[in-house]
């Protein structure tokens, strides 16, 4: 067989498959609408969950081997990966706010879970939602805490340590900590901080395009890693790999499924890209 028709072979297997751009070492969790949940590398995918009901899947977060999200009473329930299995989270649950409507799982670790809520107002038969908070569960005394960030315009924020990375009303990213914020004096939506707290992956806005940006914390430089034509073409969820050296995101589009790439950090490279990924949640390991 030529040399040519081997080559033509590689690039249709690569077309059908998904774009391979450069080495890779990757793991990602990709979580459909529907709790079905495949893990995907640049070489085979394996369903590890088959679908069922796991709370609101787009605005949960994985911890580990276990999934948090809100299901459609209010209460939040934890879907442990393997073996499969979803339950109530009893603790949590009992200590609610009532008049709060629960929404997203912002962030968890072995000590805290911290939330967005929409606060409750009844106007008669009519009970509307109005605002947007934090609030902070501490997993080891059950106290449930509410957060208070100045001018935060929507809870696609990213946690690091103490620190909540968030985009303020004058389209600025700030740093909360203590209840004081400062301006990292970059403009940007959907900050998320790397595992190691040295870079914040972020979407930029321009007359043209959207941008996936990284701004290193250390230097103060930004680095544009990839470019969107129009306005809100990008989804805001944008992913870590857990030694902080890869990102995954998608476009955005409310009609058809979309391209999910996987981006090497510090060499500028475009991994991979998983053609039409149907995922509403995603996860990078490595």
């Amino acid at each position: 067989m030529s040399i040519k028709i081997v080559r033509n072979i590689l690039l249709y297997l690569v077309m059908v498959y998904g774009i391979v751009y450069a080495d890779s070492n990757f793991v990602m969790l990709g979580i459909n609408c529907n709790g079905e949940i495949i893990e995907k590398t640049s070489e085979k995918q394996e369903v590890i969950k088959e679908k069922g009901f796991m709370g609101d899947v787009q605005r949960g977060f994985l911890f580990g081997n276990k999934f948090f999200a809100f299901d459609h009473n209010n209460e939040l329930i934890v879907t442990t990966l393997s073996p499969p299995q979803t339950i109530k989270y009893e603790s949590f649950n009992r200590i609610r706010n009532e008049s709060l409507q629960l929404w997203k799982v912002i962030f968890v670790d072995d000590k805290k879970i911290i939330v967005s809520a929409r606060k409750k107002i009844s106007n008669d038969a009519v009970t509307t939602q109005t605002g947007c908070g934090f609030f902070q569960f501490d997993r080891r005394n059950n106290v449930f805490n509410e957060i208070t960030v100045e001018d935060c315009i929507n809870d696609t924020v990213s946690i690091f340590q103490d620190t909540i990375y968030y985009t303020s009303r004058d389209g600025n990213i700030y740093a909360f900590k203590n209840e004081k914020k400062r301006s990292l004096g970059v403009q940007g939506t959907s900050p998320s901080i790397s595992p190691d707290g040295t870079k914040i992956a972020y979407i930029s806005f321009g007359l043209i395009f959207e941008s996936i940006c990284l701004y290193d914390l250390e230097s103060n430089k930004i680095n544009s890693v990839f470019k969107s034509f129009g306005p809100k073409s990008l989804n805001p969820i944008i992913r870590w790999s857990d030694d902080s050296l890869s990102i995954a995101f998608r476009k955005q589009s409310d009609i058809a499924s979309t391209s999910l790439f996987i981006f090497d950090v510090l060499n500028s490279e475009m991994i991979y890209e998983f053609k039409k990924s149907p995922a509403c949640n995603w996860f990078l390991g490595n």
